[in-house]
Order: C-alpha cells, then structure tokens, then sequence
C-alpha cells in the first residue's frame, strides 16, 4: 500500500469550487477508502487546518482522529528544516512548508502530495540538501501528478 505524507493544501482542496483541484483530491480520497493508498499528516497540518475555515478543520479531524497518522515534530525536523532555509531553498517566512518536507524525509515516506507549488518546484533542492544529510529523496507531488503516476 502507497503512503502518502498530505500538507494541508490537499484536505482542504476536497471542499474548493475549482474542479482541478478537487477533482483529483477526491479521487485520492476514493484510493484510500478503497485501502489502496494511506495518508499521513503532522502537527503542523494539523495546526494549519485548525486555522481554516470550520468544514476544513471538521474533515481534517474526521480523517486524521488517529495519532498514528500525525507526525511530531521533534528537534530533528526542525534541524532539517533549517537546512533547507539556510541553503536557500525556502525563505524563513515559509518555515512550514520546510518542515513538512523534514517530516516527510525524517519519516522515510517517499511521497509528499501538496497543491502548493512552491513546494513542487524546489523539490531538486530539497533532494540536494537531504542527499548532502544523508537522507534519502522525497517525491513531491501535486496529486495529479500521483493518480497519473499511478493509473
């Protein structure tokens, strides 16, 4: 079964008006009521759910109830994410978006879907730093991208 780590763009797309971005959103959301994909999320989606609007954080809470399926942060994500700032990678101003990333690499999930693509079009240079820490890569994906992968 695919794993799948979701930062916060991607639950609450599932409500969006715009069909390009709910439209493959759901279709995850079928691949893993069907229990062919598993999605993992952390403190920090969470703690961006909770900011959105009231449906948002109502359908981010019935689907990430389990703590097993939230990732902490802890002192090694935010080393990593760190790194990522320091390199240039993202600014200090999109700190979270760095620590999604650290969480992902730190978790050893290969996948990391967002609709934010700030996040897609630095993913060499994540890579590069992760590969200079000795970690492995992280696919980031919008998830169009992932259901055309996988179909």
């Amino acid at each position: 079964m695919n794993v799948c780590y979701l930062d916060n763009s991607v639950p609450s797309s599932f409500f969006n008006e715009n069909v390009e971005l709910c439209g493959p959103t759901r279709e995850l959301w079928l691949l893993m009521e069907e229990g062919r994909c598993r999605f993992v999320a952390s403190e920090v989606t969470m703690q961006e759910a909770l900011r959105g609007p009231l449906y948002s954080r109502d359908f981010f809470m019935a689907n990430f109830n389990d703590l097993d399926v939230l990732l902490p942060v802890t002192s090694e994500v935010e080393c990593l994410a760190q790194h990522y700032i320091r390199a240039g990678v993202l600014t200090a101003n999109h700190i979270d978006d760095a620590r999604h990333v650290a969480l992902c690499t730190l978790a050893g999930i290969e996948v990391l879907l967002s609709w934010n693509f700030h996040h897609v079009k630095r993913r060499d240079g994540f890579n590069e730093i992760n590969r200079l820490h000795g970690h492995g890569p992280v696919r980031i994906l919008t998830p169009h991208e992932y259901l055309k992968e996988i179909f």
